[in-house]
């Protein structure tokens, strides 16, 4: 028996149910019934699906948190409402703080989305209230797309993953 499998063999042993990812994922499974896509998501049963499921969660969080952001600040401004971030240093501030891919040097907060509608969750803010797009904050089955097969590796290698 060679050092790895001696190591191997008295490991202590862990359980997958209980690791963050696994609770976060339990915690989160509901939002896969917005698209008929991740129907086979809540049924995760190894941690390759968990893991994959968590991205798409994650993305769905994101997608939230940005039209949330914008739609509050953008009322505020509405309103007359000063304060001393701009619209721009203000979606700034929430971006930073939102897990992303670099995908072809962009950074790509929504993958459940292709990369020209992501343009506007990361900069064109403003047509997400506008025609047709305005549809995205509450209907998005029609728009979301196989984030495995658009961005690939990509999505392993993001802050999406831990």
């Amino acid at each position: 028996m060679n050092l790895f499998q001696y190591l191997a063999k008295i490991q202590r042993k862990t359980s997958f149910n209980k690791s963050e990812e696994a609770i976060f994922f339990n915690e989160h499974a509901y939002l896969f019934a917005k698209n008929d896509l991740w129907v086979k998501f809540p049924k995760a049963s190894d941690p390759f699906d968990v893991v994959r499921g968590n991205i798409i969660i994650r993305s769905i969080i994101n997608k939230e948190t940005i039209e949330k952001a914008y739609l509050q600040k953008q009322q505020g401004l509405d309103a007359g409402e000063t304060d001393s971030l701009s619209l721009e240093e203000y979606m700034r501030d929430i971006l930073s703080s939102l897990p992303y891919i670099t995908y072809e040097n962009e950074k790509i907060y929504v993958p459940i989305f292709p990369e020209f509608l992501n343009i506007f969750y990361r900069e064109e803010f403003e047509k997400l209230i506008q025609k047709p797009y305005k549809a995205l904050l509450s209907d998005f089955q029609a728009a979301a797309i196989d984030s495995f097969d658009q961005y690939g590796i990509a999505l392993f290698d993001s802050y999406f993953t831990k």
